[in-house]
């Protein structure tokens, strides 16, 4: 039987969780950026309509 050091443990369970939380991020942001995106695009058709 091997002795596990716990804290390569933990820091492998905390570097998972980091990728975890940077894919969300990415993804959220590209959410974010396509909503903006549209809002944008909307809003630029009013004032164009408006003219």
């Amino acid at each position: 039987m091997t002795i596990v050091n716990p804290s390569k443990i933990l820091k492998k369970c905390i570097l998972k969780i980091k990728e975890k939380f940077e894919s969300m991020k990415r993804q959220l942001s590209t959410v974010l950026y396509q909503d903006f995106s549209i809002f944008l695009l909307a809003s630029n058709s009013v004032v164009a309509t408006k003219l």
